[in-house]
């Protein structure tokens, strides 16, 4: 294979964060709030290595948007415990 036009795929690890990252701030949009905002609001909950990356499999095979609302419902649930 011809070293110059080879583009490794990006590692797992590397995929399930950039998803992370895009469902903090697309969560972030939709709340209307910071990325940060939200970011710490998820991780006050575990939610983001407890459910973001621990359901990457599941989450990423939905629209970005579906997978969204499902961590704000989750997010919501936990802040009205």
């Amino acid at each position: 294979m011809n070293q110059e036009n080879y583009m490794p795929y990006p590692a797992e690890d590397q995929l399930k964060c950039s998803f992370a990252a895009t469902c903090i701030s697309r969560a972030a949009d939709k709340e209307q709030i910071s990325p940060q905002l939200m970011y710490a609001r998820l991780q006050k909950y575990g939610l983001i290595s407890k459910y973001i990356l621990k359901y990457y499999n599941v989450l990423h095979t939905q629209s970005i948007e579906n997978a969204v609302d499902d961590i704000l419902e989750a997010l919501k649930n936990r802040e009205n415990k």
